[in-house]
């Protein structure tokens, strides 16, 4: 059986992530000392904000973005995806073209400018194209399993911070690396990384 792990990632993955690699990285090593209060990423109240900017940014491209979520038609053209920084826990937009001109309009939509905005190279509705294709590639009856891809690949994800489509396979020969861009897509949206998806 093939396996296909086509990671399309929410944003509350993304801030259950957040949480717990900060959980992970903050506990105490076997001592006979107390453990230490831990600081949380966010409180519930920036948790929930954080939740609510993105449930608006989506609604706006589709009531129904849930169910719509890997369609590549859902995204506008200057959309490149959202993130969480790092350093002040700022909800990030990336556009394409104009960062202020989008900046105010997504201010009118988010009924606040408390958000920042960053300018990429790719729109989401690219990323998702290339995901849709990798999607396609797996699930044709007509690709034999013992296909090189197939054999090396363990997962693909949109990465919004690099701004990329991360396609993760046991070895990043080039050979196999060169029948990807043959066989599935060519697109320089596309980075590899080598090892499991959880290695990423």
């Amino acid at each position: 059986m093939r396996k296909l792990f086509l990671l399309k990632t929410s944003l509350s993955f993304i801030l259950f992530m957040v949480f717990g690699f900060s959980t992970a990285c903050n506990q105490p090593k076997q001592s006979n000392t107390p453990p230490p209060v831990l600081t949380p990423v966010f409180d519930d109240a920036e948790y929930e904000q954080i939740l609510q900017l993105h449930e608006k940014l989506m609604s706006s491209f589709s009531p129904n973005w849930q169910e719509r979520e890997a369609d590549p038609e859902l995204y506008p053209e200057y959309y490149g995806g959202v993130f969480i920084r790092d350093e002040d826990g700022k909800f990030v937009i990336l556009v394409i073209g104009n960062a202020e001109q989008h900046k105010q309009e997504l201010a009118k939509i988010l009924e606040t400018d408390d958000f920042d905005i960053e300018t990429v190279q790719y729109s989401y509705r690219q990323m998702f194209e290339v995901i849709n294709k990798i999607e396609d590639f797996m699930t044709n009856p007509a690709i034999p399993d013992e296909h090189i891809f197939l054999q090396n690949f363990t997962g693909a994800f949109i990465d919004d911070m690099s701004n990329r489509v991360v396609v993760m396979l046991l070895s990043t020969d080039d050979t196999i690396v060169n029948v990807f861009r043959k066989e599935i897509s060519d697109s320089k949206v596309v980075i590899f990384g080598e090892g499991n998806l959880m290695d990423y």
